[in-house]
C-alpha cells in the first residue's frame, strides 16, 4: 500500500522522535548511561527502556489491527504495565537497551505504512476503540508519549534549551497535523502539558483549551492529570468543562 499523506506524516514523526530520544543519549556521560533509577526517579536508561517498551506494544498492536484481532494490553493497568515494565528492564545493559529500541522502531516503522489514513480517522471502525478511531492508540506511543516523558527528564534535569526544542517540535507537529483535528488536539494536549509541568500556566490554559475542543476525548483525562490541577479552577475551564 503506497504511503498516505497522514502515514507519511507519522512515519516522520516516528522519526523525529527517535531522533530526540537520539539526542538526550548523545547528551549522556558514561555514568548517566550506566545508572539505574528508581521507581520514582527513573534514569536515562529506564527511561529509554520504557518509551521501547510501548513502541513494542504499538507494533503488536498494529499487528492485531492487521489481523483483525482485538490487540491485548500488557497489563490489568496502564500502571501496572509499567510497574512490570520496569521490573524487567532493570537489569538490562544500557547496550540491550539501545539495540531493543532500535528493533522496535524498525518493527513500527514496517507495519505503519500498511494502515490507510481512513484506517486512523474513521470513528467507530474497529469496536475496541469503543466509538473512537485508531489514530490516538498509535500515535500517543509513537510520538506524544516519548515527547511528553523527554520534556518531563529535561525539566527534571533543568535542561531550559532541550526542553524548549522538544516543546517547539510539538508545535510544529500540531501545525502538520491540522487536516486531522483529533490527532491535532492530543498533540496541544501534550504540549499543554508539558507547559504546565514548567509552570507556564498562563500559556498552558489557551493551549489546553484548544486542545480539548478538538479533542474532547480528553476531557476526562483532563480533570484527572495532576498537572493540570492549577488550571481546573480558571474561569475560561470551568465556563466549558465544569469543576472537578
Amino acid at each position: 500500500m503506497p504511503s498516505t499523506r497522514l502515514i507519511t506524516t507519522l512515519l516522520a514523526l516516528l522519526d523525529r522522535a527517535r531522533t530526540a530520544e537520539r539526542s538526550l543519549i548523545a547528551g549522556l556521560n558514561d555514568a548517566e548511561r550506566g545508572a539505574t533509577g528508581t521507581v520514582e526517579r527513573w534514569s536515562a536508561k529506564d527511561l529509554i527502556a520504557h518509551l521501547t517498551n510501548w513502541q513494542t506494544y504499538l507494533a503488536s498492536l498494529l499487528s492485531a489491527v492487521m489481523s483483525g484481532a482485538t490487540p491485548e494490553m500488557p497489563g490489568p493497568t496502564i500502571n501496572e504495565a509499567n510497574a512490570r515494565f520496569f521490573a524487567e528492564n532493570q537489569a538490562k545493559s544500557w547496550e540491550t537497551v539501545l539495540v531493543e529500541s532500535e528493533q522496535a522502531i524498525a518493527r513500527v516503522s514496517g507495519l505503519l505504512p500498511q494502515l490507510s489514513d481512513e484506517d486512523l480517522t474513521t470513528r467507530g471502525r474497529y469496536s475496541w476503540r469503543r466509538g473512537g478511531s485508531l489514530g490516538p492508540a498509535v500515535v500517543r506511543p509513537l510520538y506524544w508519549h516519548p515527547m511528553l516523558h523527554l520534556a518531563e527528564f529535561y525539566t527534571q534535569r533543568g535542561e531550559a534549551a532541550a526542553l524548549e526544542t522538544v516543546r517547539q517540535d510539538l508545535a510544529q507537529t500540531a501545525d502538520e497535523l491540522a487536516p486531522a483535528p483529533e490527532l491535532r488536539g492530543n498533540t496541544l494536549y501534550t504540549l499543554a502539558n508539558s507547559c504546565a509541568a514548567g509552570g507556564r500556566l498562563a500559556e498552558a490554559l489557551p493551549v489546553l483549551l484548544e486542545a480539548l475542543s478538538l479533542a474532547p476525548d480528553m476531557v476526562p483525562w483532563s480533570k484527572r492529570e495532576p498537572v493540570f490541577a492549577p488550571l481546573r479552577p480558571d474561569p475560561a475551564y470551568t465556563a466549558l468543562y465544569g469543576a472537578d
